[in-house]
């Protein structure tokens, strides 16, 4: 579900903000205007990537962690913020996003793809915890029936 949708749905019973990483110049159109000045924190490749992860906690406080998407970048960050924080973490699947990457992959490319939060080996890893989240939403049966949503 659309970062921007999920929080318009929550925000009718809870106090709501949407933060995160963004990798390109702009954030991402569709919810550009929904996060607040400063929630939206510019991101690049690790190492790089774990000061944007200290911003995100700093930001997210003692809040629920609503993950979209099982990618590090979001899921792998709120498990990050859970462990040392205990709050809950809510995983929103919307895709199926092993289907973005192919199935075969020379191993030089996996170690490549280490450097990126969202790319392929980070992807993989969190598929494997999506049962750690407190909580599961799924955007279709399908994705539902695969991980508990």
């Amino acid at each position: 579900m659309w970062p921007s949708l999920l929080q318009d749905l929550l925000r009718r019973h809870y106090p709501t903000d949407l933060i995160g990483p963004h990798f390109g110049r702009e954030v991402w159109g569709p919810v550009a205007g929904a996060v607040p000045r400063g929630h939206a924190i510019r991101a690049r490749a690790f190492p790089w990537f774990r000061r944007v992860e200290r911003r995100l906690g700093a930001l997210a406080g003692d809040s629920i962690l609503v993950a979209q998407k099982p990618r590090y970048a979001s899921f792998g960050v709120a498990l990050e913020l859970a462990a040392r924080g205990g709050q809950p973490v809510i995983l929103d699947l919307d895709d199926d996003e092993a289907g973005f990457f192919e199935r075969e992959r020379p191993a030089w490319r996996e170690l490549v793809s280490l450097r990126n939060p969202n790319g392929y080996s980070w992807t993989r890893r969190m598929l494997q915890r999506v049962q750690e989240a407190d909580a599961i939403t799924a955007g279709s049966p399908t994705l539902a029936r695969r991980h508990g949503g």
